[in-house]
C-alpha cells in the first residue's frame, strides 16, 4: 500500500573527491547545509569506506567540503581510501499517495506534491516502509530499498522568434520611425497557437521598444523605435517556455522630396491679388499627400528675418499657399518656399525638408486708357452748356471689357458752384460716360478754357487712370434784321 511507504528523491550528479586523511568529500560543483540527506553513486574509482546507493546525512559542511554520517547527527563516516564517485542532493521526502487524483503517483507536479516543481533530468528514488496497514502481513518496517534511477527528458517546445527591422528613417531627433516586427510561433504541444509575453533589453526610454503581455505572436509591431541594438524574450503564457532573439535597426535614408508651386502675377490694383498656390510634393519622385507636410515661405532670400509664413508654428491654419489671406503682407517679388514632412501617421521622413523652390509675383495689371470728346460752351453768362463724352478702355487682363467708375476730381472753379461735372451713378458704369445736360460744363471766358480733371477707375481690377480735359466756349453770331415802329397818336394813356 503507497501509504505505508516515504519516497526520498534525489537529483543532480555532482562529482566529489574524497580524502581518507580528512574523511571529507569536496564537490566543487554544489553546496550542502548540515542534516541534508545525500546520495553517492560509481563515477571512477569509488573511495573505500562509502557505499554506493545509501542514503547519508551531512555531517559538517565547510564551503564545498562536506563530511558523512550515516544518521542524522551521527557520528563521521570514516573513509578509508581516496577515491571518487557523484553525489546527489535530496529533493522531496514524499509519503505514497494512492489516491484517485493521484493514481499513485509519487513525483509529480500535481497538488499535493511536490513543494518544489519538477524539471527535466535524472532522478534516484529510494523506498523506505514506514508502517503497516492494518491487515498488512509485508514487514519490513524501517527497510529501505535499492535506489532506483529514472530519467525524466525534456520534451519543451521554445518558441521560435522572428523579428524584422525597418530603419529609422526620421530626421526629428526627438521623433523615431525605426519599426521591429515581431512573430513568434511555438511549433507543437500545448504552446502552439498560445500568447506570449514581451520584454525587450534595453526598453522603457525614448525609441526603445516596449514590453507588453499576451501577444498573438502574428506580426506584432514595435513602432518608434530609434537605432540599436535590441534583445526581445518571448515567453509563452501557456507553458512558461522562452526564447531570445537579438536584432538591430540601423539608421535608413530618408525620402527624398520636392516640390512644385504655381504663381499667379498680380492684375488687381485692389484688393492684392497675386499669389503662389497650387503646392504638390513628391517623395522619391512620386506624389506625396499635400496634407502631411508643413511649409515655410520666405521673402527675397532664405534667412530668419526673410521669414514670413512659418507652417511649422501650430497656430498657422493654412500654409500650403501664399495670398492676401494667409499673408497679409504680401508684395510683388519672389519668394521661396520649402516642405518640412510632419510627424506621425504612416508617413516616414519626419522633419525631412525639400530643396526650397523659388517662385516670383510679377506686375501684369493693365491700366485704364482714358480718352475725351467736348462739345464747347455757348452761353455768354454762367448758364453754360458745354458737354464732355469720356470713353475709356483696358486693353487686356481681367479688366478688358469691364465697366468703369467716374469720378470728377476737380473743375475750373474748384469748390465753387458755377461750374460742376456729376460722378457716374455707380462704380459700374459702361464706358463712353457723358456729363448731364445740367451739369455746368464751359470755359472762363473766351479765352481761357475750362478745366475738368477725372479718375477712372475700372470696375474689376480696381486699377486707375486720372486724366484732364478743356473746354472752350463759342460764340454764336447774333444781329437784329427788322423792327417794325408804331407811331403815338394819343394825347393821354399808353
Amino acid at each position: 500500500i503507497m501509504e505505508d511507504y516515504e519516497f526520498n528523491w534525489y537529483a543532480g550528479a555532482f562529482p566529489f573527491t574524497a580524502s581518507a586523511g580528512s574523511d571529507q568529500l569536496n564537490v566543487p560543483g554544489a553546496t550542502f547545509a548540515v542534516n541534508d540527506k545525500v546520495l553517492l553513486s560509481v563515477s571512477g574509482g569509488f573511495p573505500a569506506g562509502l557505499s554506493p546507493g545509501i542514503e547519508y546525512f551531512v555531517k559538517t559542511s565547510a564551503g564545498n567540503d562536506i563530511t558523512l554520517s550515516l544518521t542524522m547527527g551521527g557520528p563521521t563516516v570514516d573513509i578509508t581510501g581516496n577515491g571518487s564517485g557523484l553525489i546527489s542532493a535530496n529533493q522531496f521526502s514524499l509519503v505514497g499517495d494512492s489516491s484517485p487524483a493521484k493514481g499513485g503517483e509519487i513525483l509529480s507536479n500535481v497538488a499535493p506534491l511536490p513543494s518544489a516543481p519538477v524539471t527535466a533530468g535524472s532522478y534516484w528514488v529510494i523506498a523506505t516502509k514506514k508502517t503497516e496497514t492494518a491487515g498488512g502481513s509485508t514487514g519490513g518496517i524501517g527497510c529501505t530499498s535499492a535506489p532506483f534511477n529514472i530519467t525524466i527528458s525534456p520534451n519543451v517546445v521554445t518558441p521560435q522568434i522572428t523579428l524584422t527591422p525597418s530603419g529609422d528613417t526620421s530626421c526629428d531627433p526627438t521623433f523615431f520611425e525605426g519599426r521591429i516586427e515581431v512573430d513568434v510561433v511555438t511549433a507543437s504541444g500545448p504552446g502552439n497557437g498560445g500568447l506570449y509575453d514581451y520584454t525587450w533589453a534595453p526598453t522603457g526610454a525614448g525609441g526603445q521598444p516596449v514590453n507588453s503581455l499576451a501577444n498573438n505572436g502574428i506580426n506584432n509591431m514595435q513602432n518608434g523605435v530609434n537605432d540599436g541594438t535590441y534583445t526581445l524574450t518571448a515567453t509563452n503564457t501557456t507553458t512558461g517556455c522562452a526564447a531570445t532573439l537579438q536584432t538591430t535597426l540601423v539608421r535608413d535614408s530618408p525620402p527624398v522630396f520636392t516640390m512644385s508651386a504655381l504663381a499667379t502675377n498680380l492684375t488687381n490694383c485692389t484688393p492684392f491679388n497675386g499669389l503662389i498656390n497650387g503646392i504638390q510634393v513628391f517623395e522619391d519622385g512620386n506624389p506625396a499627400v499635400v496634407a502631411d507636410f508643413d511649409y515655410v515661405w520666405y521673402r527675397t532670400n532664405i534667412s530668419v528675418d526673410s521669414l514670413v509664413l512659418d507652417g511649422l508654428n501650430p497656430v498657422i491654419p493654412v500654409d500650403d499657399q501664399l495670398s492676401l489671406g494667409t499673408f497679409p503682407g504680401i508684395t510683388l517679388g519672389r519668394y521661396f518656399v520649402k516642405a518640412v514632412r510632419k510627424a506621425g501617421g504612416a508617413a516616414v521622413g519626419a522633419g525631412c525638408e525639400s530643396v526650397p523652390i523659388r517662385r516670383d509675383i510679377l506686375d501684369e495689371r493693365i491700366y485704364p486708357n482714358v480718352t475725351f470728346a467736348t462739345v464747347a460752351s455757348t452761353s455768354c453768362d454762367t448758364n453754360f452748356d458745354g458737354q464732355i463724352i469720356v470713353t475709356a478702355t483696358t486693353a487686356s487682363g481681367p479688366g478688358a471689357g469691364a465697366n468703369y467708375n467716374f469720378v470728377w476730381t476737380s473743375d475750373p472753379d474748384g469748390a465753387g458752384a458755377a461750374y460742376f461735372a456729376t460722378n457716374s451713378p455707380s462704380n459700374n458704369t459702361a464706358s463712353p460716360f457723358s456729363t448731364l445736360n445740367t451739369d455746368r460744363i464751359g470755359a472762363i471766358d473766351e479765352t481761357t478754357p475750362g478745366t475738368y480733371a477725372l479718375r477712372v477707375t475700372n470696375f474689376v481690377t480696381g486699377c486707375f487712370t486720372d486724366g484732364s480735359v478743356d473746354v472752350l466756349k463759342t460764340t454764336i453770331p447774333m444781329s437784329v434784321g427788322a423792327v417794325t415802329a408804331t407811331d403815338e397818336d394819343l394825347c393821354t394813356g399808353p
